[in-house]
């Protein structure tokens, strides 16, 4: 496996572990201040995976079809590769997860 995969892959799972923490935190936040926890659960749940699946997609997808498109010249700007590869991975997973968070939210108030 190519170094610079190896690293991105790295990177990536260490973003959706942290993106994880920061929304368990959030809802342990709501539920010690009395709110609706599971509502905000379902909403997070629903947005993190949405987001996952839309960043790791978007960022694979821009990662490999910059490599792919470079050609020789292009070897010599690989950071930049990566760069705009994570930048679209986690644009992607914002949009992912908003729409996710969107979602669940309507489901939860149709169940009432």
């Amino acid at each position: 496996m190519p170094l610079k995969l190896y690293t991105s892959l790295n990177l990536g799972s260490a973003t959706i572990v942290a993106d994880g923490v920061f929304r368990t935190t959030e809802v342990m936040g709501i539920a010690e201040d009395g709110g609706d926890w599971m509502r905000a659960g379902a909403r997070e749940v629903t947005g993190f995976g949405a987001g996952t699946a839309a960043g790791l997609f978007a960022g694979k997808a821009a990662y490999f079809g910059l490599i792919s498109i470079a050609g020789p010249v292009g070897w010599g700007v690989l950071g930049a590769i990566f760069m705009v590869s994570l930048g679209v991975g986690y644009l992607a997973s914002k949009v992912g997860s908003d729409f996710g968070e969107a979602v669940s939210d309507a489901a939860w108030d149709m169940s009432k």
